[in-house]
């Protein structure tokens, strides 16, 4: 699939205006910033991966000053110069270069291994808007009844990508990158507390003109989803929560002791960037020879990328501090679940989750009268991920079969004062 002349026009903007040189060098550099221009302006040029193979066949003819070859006849030269040099005496700018085959096909592995990474971490532009002068970040896609997604801890909007699309043919979803997340702002002394997030959400959906709408919570979101709910009743007309936190104590050993006291002055050495390169290239080689990794171990990896980044670590450790020591998770919501008796709640959870167990949500189906749980086999911590199209029918099946719900300051405060007295 050739560039469009449009496109290719851009692209010598692009190249013009970053660095010049490269229209001259043909260098790896303006390779990689093809890669990443592609990526933002014009992605289906990414879609089949020798897009531009010509744009750098005659880019380098123009270094060597050597008449074109087509492709068949170049396979059939390469097959006679088996055991040749690498370097033919051919002249530019006084000097040997390299024959353009060989350019060409460097840079064609070099692509390749660059397009596939981007694949699994390829992410929409995300919008931003400014709260209490503080940047948030998040998608807002599709029309209808509005969803709001709230990610994992270390994570992002992102890893809603494989329901997103499927979500948006039915509702309004409104994705988010939680302060000290993702693309939003990472303030050194910002509030990471599950009723700070909650509110964030709140205001993101007053900004974003919606009322109201199914609040969906996994891993530490399924945390900030339920803290919604609790401080923002009328606003909830659901809850839908995915391997939640805040229901049980249990925890991965993991998370205990990222937590421990001066564990974060490790953060550096075990998120360093050279371990992140290095997990690059090991993916790339996988890739290369047809092999795959899991949604699950796409997930961890991601989350694992993000804490390479200094600020996001130091958010890390504030946000995981304010809900796990030690011990394991420091915050609960059985106490306060009987609230939320009057909102339809979905729990959903994968049978071999190996950092919050399953059985939390059994648990917390006995406190929530007017809810339903939905294990999904052979699927770990990620259910929207690994298994996202059972998610995505679940979630959708659940929300045209329950009414909102409609919860008047009054009814809550009548729960509050019989919880109190019982």
């Amino acid at each position: 699939m050739p560039l469009s002349d449009d496109a290719t026009q851009r692209f010598l903007t692009y190249a013009l205006r970053t660095d010049p040189a490269n229209l001259d060098k043909s260098s790896d550099a303006a390779l990689f910033g093809f890669v990443a221009w592609a990526l933002v302006h014009e992605p289906s040029a990414l879609d089949d991966h020798f897009a531009y193979e010509n744009v750098m066949r005659e880019r380098a003819f123009a270094e060597t000053k050597s008449a074109y070859v087509p492709p068949i006849r170049q396979t059939a030269a390469r097959r006679r110069d088996v055991g040749r040099p690498r370097e033919t005496p051919c002249q530019h700018n006084g000097g040997p270069v390299r024959r353009h085959d060989d350019v060409t096909m460097r840079r064609r592995r070099l692509l390749r291994a660059t397009v596939r990474m981007s694949e699994c971490s390829r992410e929409p532009v995300a919008k931003q808007i400014a709260i209490h002068g503080r940047q948030v970040a998040y998608r807002l896609e599709g029309d209808g009844p509005l969803l709001v997604l709230v990610h994992g801890m270390a994570g992002s909007a992102a890893t809603w990508d494989r329901v997103i699309p499927a979500l948006a043919e039915r509702f309004a979803v409104l994705a988010l990158d939680l302060p000290g997340h993702g693309a939003s702002a990472k303030p050194i002394d910002g509030d990471y507390s599950l009723g700070s997030f909650a509110s964030v959400v709140r205001d993101l959906m007053i900004a974003l003109d919606h009322d109201r709408g199914t609040i969906v919570g996994q891993s530490l979101g399924g945390g900030v989803a339920m803290q919604f709910a609790y401080q923002f009743p009328s606003r909830c007309e659901r809850l839908v929560l995915v391997g939640s936190g805040g229901l049980g104590p249990e925890v991965t050993p993991l998370l205990r002791v990222l937590a421990f006291p001066g564990a974060e002055f490790l953060y550096p050495i075990i998120f360093a960037s050279i371990l992140r390169n290095a997990g690059r290239g090991v993916l790339s080689g996988l890739r290369r020879v047809g092999l795959h990794p899991s949604a699950y171990v796409d997930q961890i990896w991601q989350h694992y990328e993000s804490l390479t980044d200094p600020e996001t670590r130091v958010a890390f450790a504030r946000t995981l501090r304010s809900v796990v020591d030690a011990s394991g998770q420091r915050v609960s919501a059985h106490d306060r679940l009987p609230l939320a008796r009057d909102i339809p709640t979905l729990i959903v959870w994968g049978a071999d989750d190996a950092i919050i167990p399953s059985h939390h949500a059994t648990e917390a189906a006995a406190s929530l009268p007017n809810s339903r749980v939905e294990i999904f086999e052979r699927v770990g911590h990620f259910p929207h991920c690994e298994d996202p199209d059972r998610f995505v029918r679940v979630l959708t099946d659940f929300i045209t079969s329950t009414a909102p719900a409609r919860v008047t300051d009054d009814q809550f405060a009548r729960a509050i004062a019989k919880s109190t007295i019982s």
